[in-house]
């Protein structure tokens, strides 16, 4: 795990090496540089694999350099194939150079795992993001120079003007996240998951080498279904333990973690050990009391993590910083805190996740109440509910699925939808940025379709596991866990495990009105019933009484006087209604938002 940072054409090297350093949380262990006229590879090295070998990346011969970020679950399997390579140490990485220069662009069709990978070829830069989203990567292209790189930061200490995309602050207020290739800067673009892009003197062409949608339906019996999920889960969390570093888990006490916990521990002959994040507080927000039922249960070590207001306060100013962009979750917070502690407090820098479970087997409450919704699309004679639709407008999110269910318009624009395309409409001064949030996920729908799709849960899971997982909950994860030096990984979002979710009948996720229906039933052979049959809290914590403690809803206000983005009378609704208890996470992004572009201005 690590960081990679490139540039292609003319450069400064001092810069170049301090646009590497802003990366030295990501890969603390080791740095190298290649540094030839008109190219510049660098990387820094979190070891995990082999970590008393020196492994000098970039890798490079006969004029083929490569950068690699993340981690090969496949790569000793692929090493047996690679036997004329003179491998000089145990890591995934150089069995990844040896495999594109026994297999070219190609290779990458037989990676599993998560990666971000740069290869300069004769001319050519070609970039590789893994099939789920999991590891970032972005580029910039002018006249001089092609800069790619882990993080956005280290591309802005070389391109020092870089302007807002205002396509960013329409995908962020209808998504709470920019979604890839869109990012907040202008000319920076993000690389999407399973996606390819090759860079030479002809242009830049994207392709995606891989989907996760599969139109082949082939296992339609229950059992079956519950057998597929167990195996591939037993694998991917094995596969997942393998580290030549501790390994630490987290568990929340909800049945996604603590499967994934009761797995790993069968696998080991020592109590693992877990960690949940507790508030002392707010008791009503804590659920540290079920994590520890778990780790009774299946004999692990459990650790309680305590956040408090005080961390909050330090953090929300920390935060961003390792984000690059906004990203509407507050969530990101006490994550952030909990690998903290976990690198301070212990020698682990492996941690798994129960990230990914919700979109990949129908996990939350909206998919049960928006399929039902579907059903109304059937009415023969809607052109009356359409009109009182239209003309009764709310900016709820209840009220705008009716509209569109009566309006024939796509229902369901995913778990991630945050502010209606009305709400923004009320809220913006500027109406360049207003837009219908369908064109962002319109390629996604197109994807969807082309595979001769036309079942509503399979779009659910679909969408959901583009967006919510690949372009918000697993950034997320990865810079919160990155800026403290650990690598987490995700069993969920197992590309074979993903694959095989879309080959299961539709018809058996669905058990009346109970969610993750498939998952509980694999579930409950390991975990009591008391956590299998528990009602599902999704995570929260007092954000928005920390938020208002702290003046950040008055000082909202105060910043959008600077950055003139919303109407200040419509934004003062907002707060009003979130200090009430409403809006309460659109607010949490809006101060996000404003936070990050008052800060651009005053930079």
């Amino acid at each position: 795990m690590c960081a990679i940072f490139g540039v292609i054409g003319s450069y400064d090297g001092q810069r170049c090496q301090e646009a590497l350093a802003l990366m030295g949380h990501r890969g603390p262990d080791e740095s190298h540089i290649l540094a030839q006229e008109g190219l510049f590879f660098s990387h820094n090295r979190l070891a995990i694999m082999d970590p008393d070998t020196s492994v000098k990346q970039p890798f490079h011969r006969d004029g083929i350099v490569l950068g690699f970020n993340g981690e090969i679950y496949n790569f000793e399997a692929l090493k047996k194939e690679l036997k004329a390579y003179p491998f000089q140490s145990g890591c995934d990485s150089e069995v990844v150079f040896a495999a594109y220069l026994e297999w070219g662009e190609a290779f990458v069709e037989r990676l599993e795992g998560m990666f971000a990978i740069a290869v300069y070829d004769k001319g050519r830069l070609l970039l590789f993001r893994d099939r789920m989203g999991k590891k970032p990567l972005y580029y910039y292209k002018d006249a001089r120079q092609i800069i790619f790189a882990s993080e956005i930061k280290s591309i802005g200490h070389i391109v020092e003007d870089l302007k807002i995309n205002s396509d960013a602050i329409r995908s962020y207020l209808s998504f709470q996240t920019a979604i890839a290739p869109i990012t907040f800067f202008e000319g920076v673009v993000s690389l999407q998951p399973g996606e390819k892009a090759v860079i030479d003197a002809g242009g830049t062409k994207h392709t995606f080498y891989d989907d996760i949608l599969s139109a082949s339906v082939h296992i339609k019996r229950a059992r079956q279904a519950h057998e597929e999920i167990e195996t591939q889960l037993l694998r991917s969390v094995q596969t997942r333990m393998h580290a030549d570093v501790p390994v630490g888990y987290l568990l929340s006490g909800g049945v996604d973690s603590a499967l994934v916990c009761a797995m790993a521990q069968r696998f080991s002959d020592q109590p693992i050990r877990t960690f949940t994040l507790g508030y002392d507080e707010f008791e009503r927000y804590d659920e540290s009391v079920y994590a520890r039922e778990v780790a009774d249960h299946i004999g692990a070590k459990n650790e309680k993590i305590i956040y408090t207001y005080e961390d909050f306060r330090r953090d929300i100013k920390r935060v961003p910083y390792y984000l690059d962009q906004p990203l509407n979750d507050p969530a990101a917070l006490p994550l952030f805190h909990l690998f903290e502690r976990i690198h301070k407090d212990s020698d682990i820098k492996v941690v798994l996740s129960g990230e990914g479970s919700d979109e990949l087997f129908l996990g939350y409450r909206p998919y049960m109440e928006l399929l039902d919704i579907e059903q109304l699309a059937k009415l023969g004679k809607k052109s009356w509910l359409k009109n009182y639709f239209k003309a009764h407008p709310s900016e709820h999110r209840e009220w705008e699925w009716y509209r569109r269910i009566f309006s024939d318009e796509l229902l369901f624009r995913g778990t991630a939808e945050s502010f209606t395309d009305r709400h923004q409409q009320g809220l913006l001064k500027d109406k360049k940025i207003v837009g219908q949030s369908i064109d962002l996920i319109t390629p996604f729908y197109d994807s969807y379709r082309d595979n001769g799709l036309i079942e509503p849960s399979v779009w659910y899971r679909y969408l959901d596991l583009k967006v919510h997982q690949g372009n918000y909950f697993l950034t997320k994860l990865d810079r919160m866990s990155m800026a403290h030096a650990i690598e987490a990984r995700a069993p969920y979002m197992d590309q074979n495990l993903v694959k095989s979710s879309f080959q299961i009948d539709p018809a058996l996720f669905l058990h009346g009105s109970q969610t993750k229906h498939l998952l509980k039933e694999v579930a409950r052979k390991y975990l009591p019933e008391t956590i299998v049959d528990r009602k599902k809290r999704g995570f929260s914590y007092p954000f928005i009484e920390w938020l208002e403690r702290m003046g950040a809803l008055d000082e909202a206000l105060r910043m959008n006087k600077e950055v003139k983005l919303f109407y200040p009378k419509a934004l003062e609704r907002m707060v009003t209604g979130a200090k009430k208890g409403a809006f309460k996470q659109h607010m949490f992004g809006i101060y996000m938002l404003l936070d990050f572009l008052a800060n651009r201005v005053k930079r």
